[in-house]
């Protein structure tokens, strides 16, 4: 397996911890849920 390099915008790191603080208002380890998710690349389209 070929591992590339990744590089994220910082605007798309601002996006995702704005949407963890409003998942984290929702409840609580949600926020965490969401990034985790986002970041694994283990979610369904």
């Amino acid at each position: 397996m070929k591992i590339n390099d990744v590089f994220i915008l910082e605007e798309a790191v601002d996006d995702l911890n704005e949407g963890k603080a409003f998942y984290d208002l929702q409840a609580t380890g949600i926020g965490d849920y969401f990034r985790d998710c986002l970041i694994s690349g283990n979610y369904e389209t």
